[in-house]
């Protein structure tokens, strides 16, 4: 009998490890894995695309958009997976590019309630600063920057 319930044990947890993994498509060579978080695949791009538009578009294929981060416990898992990578700028969801200061989900127009900046920040720095981005380097801490991805290589992660 306890050999019955080893192998059904044994046969349960490699069908919930499967099902698990399934839940998410593969996204080819412009992405890595993408990670499970409640029942969403978040995927990390492995490029730079010019601006946060096209990262936009980008996810948009995939059939998500750019991880609109809306609790701390989905916030500090986009956080582990920049700091597991080896990405430095990872772009997410958020601008203020309508109203300085205001920020919100471009998507829905929603304002975001929930921040992790990098000390003194946002700053707008040149009055330029309008998109969000979790950066590496400063343990993956908010930061505003440039909607442009010109001056260093940035990525961007989409949730789907």
């Amino acid at each position: 009998m306890d050999d019955y319930r080893l192998i059904l044990l044994v046969v349960l947890t490699f069908l919930t490890s499967q099902t698990q993994g399934s839940i998410c498509n593969s996204a080819g060579s412009k992405f890595f894995s993408p990670r499970v978080y409640k029942e969403k695949c978040y995927y990390l791009s492995t490029f730079s695309p010019r601006n946060y538009d096209e990262a936009n578009t980008y996810c948009d294929k995939l059939g998500g958009y750019l991880a609109e981060l809306d609790d701390w416990d989905e916030l500090r898992f986009a956080q582990n997976v920049v700091l597991t990578s080896d990405c430095d700028i990872v772009y997410i969801a958020g601008s203020d590019r309508a109203q300085e200061g205001r920020w919100i989900f471009p998507r829905t127009g929603q304002p975001i309630r929930v921040f992790d900046w990098k000390t003194r920040e946002p700053n707008n720095l040149g009055n330029v600063e309008n998109c969000l981005h979790l950066w590496k380097s400063y343990d993956a801490k908010m930061n505003d920057y440039v909607c442009e991805f010109t001056k260093q290589k940035s990525y961007f992660l989409c949730e789907v």
